[in-house]
């Protein structure tokens, strides 16, 4: 009952006003309401048989689909290398992991997996660009600072030492808010003879315990290409 086409009564005088009943909707699209115990048995038949068929199409598509999410859900992704501009560096991440530019502009190795919100990058610095008497530990506490500065709400764990590449380094966790959102990270520092590397990893906080043994191992796979 459209109250701007009087409710409905124009409908109504144009059904039965027409010789087959139609409205004025049906007089445009040339349609008419038959009944449906008047329709050619043989009409009826084929549209019993095309339903059922397409039912069991319909049916048969969602079974493909489930089992083949289920298949790609099962499978255990293959290691892939990924390697810096110059082919000088290296990192090793499953294969759900794709590179990416995007991260930052300077980055040797960029890389992730947008869906599940898993990021990492390797920003490289020549020792020939810092000064020679520069350690490890105080290449740290740069990095340390700049994290302290460029997120809000910033919490950083103590330092850790590890190894990466047969070389000693320092491993930190961080968390704070980009934009407004929780951001966990895992931030390696390796020192090479000739460079200083710094191996970020980072995801939404409320997905880093269940991501954080895979970004750990991601990070400890930096190696220089020998």
């Amino acid at each position: 009952t459209n109250v701007f086409l009087l409710g409905g009564l124009p409908a109504g005088i144009s059904v039965l006003a027409s010789d087959k009943k139609q409205r004025l909707g049906d007089l445009a699209a040339n349609t008419y309401v038959v009944k449906v115990k008047d329709l050619n048995n043989v009409s009826k038949k084929q549209t019993t048989v095309l339903a059922i068929v397409f039912s069991i199409v319909a049916v048969l598509s969602i079974i493909g689909f489930v089992f083949g999410m289920i298949d790609i859900a099962s499978r255990t992704p293959t290691e892939e290398i990924f390697y810096s501009k110059d082919k000088q560096f290296q990192i090793s991440a499953p294969s759900d992991w794709s590179k990416d530019s995007t991260l930052h502009d300077d980055a040797e190795i960029g890389i992730s997996n947008l869906n599940r919100e898993k990021y990492l990058l390797v920003l490289s610095k020549s020792k020939q660009d810092v000064d020679s008497s520069l350690t490890l530990q105080e290449y740290a506490q740069v990095i340390e600072a700049n994290l302290q500065e460029g997120l809000d709400h910033v919490s950083i764990d103590k330092q850790i030492r590890t190894v990466v590449d047969n070389q000693v380094a320092i491993q930190l966790n961080a968390k704070g808010e980009v934009d407004g959102i929780k951001v966990a990270y895992i931030v390696t520092l390796v020192e090479t003879p000739t460079h200083f590397h710094q191996i970020m990893a980072w995801t939404e906080e409320k997905r880093f315990a269940s991501l954080k043994q895979e970004l750990q191992k991601v990070s400890a796979s930096f190696r220089e290409v020998k």
